[in-house]
């Protein structure tokens, strides 16, 4: 299930580490102007809490909206919103941005027009420029694009951030100012989609202390955790209705949630910024253990031989008795990764790979651990796969997976060029064909993003809406009951899910039939 989606997870994370180090001078793309740049006209409005900008290009308008971005240095992250003129208006915008980027116009559907939130990191700024880098996101559609703005607000340009994103710039800008959210997939318009009925129809808002960061399911509920004050709090939610129990409280930034297999005890990932705000790649980062009815406890911390991230791969043993954590090390360049078997009861190591071996993590089963290395060969890269039973000797290298598995078992899918998805099953193998350019955009991010169950044969595929595909059907249904929401966890029976609202509100669904 993470093979090739965790490097590209781990590039991700990467980026993310490199802009948020504070510590450096960011570079400042595109500032004061270059031939590469589509030259917007601008008037810059002060709004409550940030600004709005009226861009105008040859044939088009469009309004942007900046919220002030959180901290206190040069470099931040903030959110804003993208806001249609007109239909008229919206159509040039695309039209100009299509011309700028060399790429032909996106086709034309039905559809509703409403604003759509984007987030944008705040680079700095060069003899009175000021950068951003806009992160636009719809459905299957993820784009990153710079933004620069004049000193005195009269201007603003747009600068390509990778060649890559241009077609999925362009989808997502005829999405927001010129076609609209098209219209939910129903039984009606969709052949493949088994029922009008969301399966989550009525979630149930849950009330957090401090803003929602996420959560996981334990096996008796959410363990959900918000922050406040600087500081995270991590409750476990047994039922919708009922009052969470609390489990701790930590210092630091929660990024990452792993719950124990066998009850409710939950490991974190928590990074100690040094400044508030924000976080770096050369931050603290620790491991956190969390108990209900104790004091949270310190499992594991980072040095140079074992330099944990603020995504590091930590995997719970099937007994719940101790955990594998993956990290690079050493003063060589590139440091290579070792897998640490930490007990859980005593923090103490109990085993550890070669770091000659350059081993990470994937997965671990009553059979053993299973890693892999990856690496280059010629233009691309090569994953080598191990299996590693700690009491029994070395790891072994074993056959790479025919493609990923559902979580029961049954199934085993492949996402191929062209948006079609192989899926062999327990009689026959069959083939899912995209039809239309959303559902091929789809079904080729499976190839890149990790696989996302909500339930033990039923892959959800992320739309602007998103859709859960019963593997042994082929029928789909809508996870939610309108678009705009978003799926955080779910149950392993897929009949229990913790998702946001459009406001990002955190929810409890339970499914109905």
């Amino acid at each position: 299930m993470w093979w090739f989606r965790i490097l590209v997870l781990v590039a991700l994370a990467a980026l993310v580490h490199f802009l948020r180090n504070r510590r450096a001078t960011p570079e400042l793309p595109g500032v004061g102007g270059s031939d590469g740049e589509l030259d917007l006209g601008a008037e810059t409005v002060a709004i409550p809490g940030g600004r709005r900008f009226h861009l105008s290009s040859k044939y088009g308008a469009v309004d942007l909206v900046l919220l002030d971005a959180m901290g206190d240095g040069p470099f931040a992250f903030g959110e804003g919103r993208l806001e249609p003129r007109s239909l008229e208006r919206g159509a040039g915008f695309v039209a100009d941005v299509a011309a700028w980027l060399g790429r032909p116009t996106p086709p034309r559907y039905p559809g509703k027009l409403a604003m759509l939130p984007f987030s944008y990191a705040r680079l700095g700024t060069r003899d009175g420029w000021e950068a951003n880098k806009l992160f636009l996101h719809f459905g299957a559609h993820d784009a990153e694009v710079y933004l620069n703005v004049a000193p005195d607000g009269s201007r603003v340009r747009l600068l390509e951030k990778d060649a890559e994103y241009a077609s999925d710039l362009l989808a997502v800008l005829a999405i927001a100012v010129r076609d609209g959210v098209p219209a939910r997939r129903s039984a009606r318009n969709d052949e493949f989609m088994e029922t009008d009925q969301p399966v989550f129809a009525n979630p149930t808002r849950l009330a957090t202390r401090g803003e929602f960061q996420g959560g996981v399911w334990s096996g008796t509920g959410f363990i959900v955790f918000a922050e406040s004050n600087d500081r995270h709090h991590i409750v476990h939610w047994k039922a919708p209705g009922a009052e969470p129990t609390p489990i701790g409280t930590v210092a630091g930034i929660v990024t990452t949630l792993v719950p124990a297999p066998r009850d409710a005890r939950v490991v974190a990932v928590v990074v100690h910024p040094e400044r508030a705000g924000s976080y770096s790649s050369e931050d603290p980062v620790e491991l956190v253990l969390f108990e209900p009815g104790k004091n949270p406890r310190s499992l594991l911390g980072s040095d140079v031989e074992f330099k944990l991230s603020s995504h590091a791969s930590v995997l719970w043993s099937p007994d719940g008795t101790s955990m594998a954590v993956s990290a690079p090390g050493g003063k060589e360049i590139p440091r290579k990764r070792r897998v640490r078997i930490i007990d859980v009861g005593s923090a103490e190591m109990l085993h550890t790979t070669e770091r000659a071996l350059d081993l990470d993590t994937e997965a671990w089963t009553t059979d053993g651990l299973m890693l892999v290395r990856r690496e280059f060969a010629g233009a691309d890269f090569v994953e080598i796969h191990y299996s590693w039973a700690p009491k029994r000797g070395r790891p072994q290298k074993i056959a790479a997976p025919a493609g990923i598995s559902s979580p029961d078992g049954r199934f085993v899918i492949a996402a191929e060029e062209g948006g079609v998805l192989v899926v062999r099953g327990p009689k026959r193998s069959r083939r899912f064909a995209s039809q239309s350019a959303e559902d091929r955009k789809m079904v080729e991010s499976l190839r890149e993003m990790p696989t996302v169950w909500c339930g033990p044969h039923h892959l959800v595929l992320e739309t602007g809406d998103p859709v859960v595909l019963d593997l042994s059907t082929l029928n789909g249904r809508l996870l939610f009951p309108a678009p705009g929401w978003t799926l955080a966890a779910a149950s392993p029976d897929g009949s229990n899910v913790l998702c946001t609202s459009p406001d990002g509100a955190p929810h409890w669904g339970t499914a109905t039939k």
